[in-house]
């Protein structure tokens, strides 16, 4: 019987500022992105909050995070 691998747990490296506060929950804005050096895009039902990383740092529970901007939302296509 194969055993299974733990779970890797990555730590929150950029927190997402703008957008619509009720679309975008409070607990989803602190988060993990694989490169927090390009655009991130995080879909929420029907559509795309799309973000840019800003040079600005905030610290956070000790953790040094990268703010990305809200810059747009798309929807997707029916």
């Amino acid at each position: 019987m194969p055993q299974s691998q733990p779970a890797v747990i990555l730590r929150p490296n950029v927190v997402l500022r703008g957008g619509s506060v009720p679309s975008i929950p409070e607990e989803q804005r602190t988060r993990h992105v694989f490169d927090p050096s390009q655009p991130f895009t995080l879909p929420i039902a029907n559509r795309y909050e799309h973000f840019e990383p800003t040079g600005e740092t905030v610290s956070l529970d000790g953790l040094e995070l990268r703010v990305m901007q809200w810059v747009s939302r798309t929807y997707v296509a029916e």
